[in-house]
């Protein structure tokens, strides 16, 4: 078992890059539409069977979600400053020029329980041997939930993201797993805010990630032992009968 402490907000920010990546990299090489990601989330579904079937359009007013995806994550040059933006902690100068952006917050966290001894020998111990001293490793499971706070002028950029991220979840739900982020769970809610707060005319909606997780300790202190013993025997009489 691996005694470093786990940094989540790291780990976040690496999926986070890694789904953008991967989706700008898709859209890039499909040469057909309907294989795309973005189109299996925002393209038209069909409805019913034979004569009675029907397609519908996923648009908001006049603006056709899979287009609008498709314009978030193809990188043009003229619009390199709209491309996505991912950040931890909420920058207000990255809010302020629009642009679509995900901002990793951590809204709360609570010990899931309190180990006995601080499960002292759970992650067994660092053994220093320069210095003839070993160190217990402590850990404690934990329970988080991660604000993915998504910011845009247009607010159906801010749909498109969020319903992306919904699906990304899904798809890279071992990824998560694989970094020991233990029964992940999705939730979300929209956000107002007073426009004295922030600038007017940005729309903002969290993407809730909640999970548990272990975290480490090491003691500072540490026991020194000897690498090196000797004995002397004495002699016991014999008692004779």
């Amino acid at each position: 078992m691996n005694p470093v402490s786990l940094i989540p907000e790291t780990i976040i920010f690496k999926l986070l890059k890694l789904m953008v990546d991967v989706t700008k990299e898709n859209v890039a090489n499909q040469s057909n539409k309907e294989a795309e990601i973005l189109w299996r989330i925002f393209g038209d579904h069909e409805h019913g069977e034979d004569t009675d079937k029907y397609v519908e359009v996923q648009q908001i007013g006049k603006y056709k979600l899979y287009e609008q995806a498709k314009s978030i994550f193809t990188d043009k040059p003229a619009a390199k400053h709209d491309s996505i933006q991912i950040g931890i902690g909420y920058d207000l100068k990255r809010v302020e020029l629009g642009a679509p952006a995900i901002h990793i917050l951590l809204p709360s966290e609570s010990a899931q329980n309190a180990p006995i001894g601080g499960n002292e020998g759970y992650l067994g111990y660092v053994n220093d041997e320069d210095t003839n001293t070993s160190y217990q490793i402590y850990s404690a499971e934990t329970d988080v939930v991660y604000n993915l706070m998504i910011t845009s002028k247009n607010m159906n950029e801010v749909v498109v993201l969020y319903h992306w991220l919904k699906s990304c979840s899904l798809t890279f739900h071992a990824q998560f797993e694989l970094r020991d982020f233990k029964n992940v769970k999705v939730g979300g809610n929209d956000l107002n805010f007073n426009d004295d707060l922030v600038p007017p005319n940005i729309f903002h909606r969290n993407f809730n990630l909640s999970f548990s997780y272990d975290y480490a300790g090491i003691d500072i202190i540490g026991n020194k032992y000897g690498n090196t013993f000797s004995f002397q025997a004495k002699p016991q009489p014999v008692d004779e009968e």
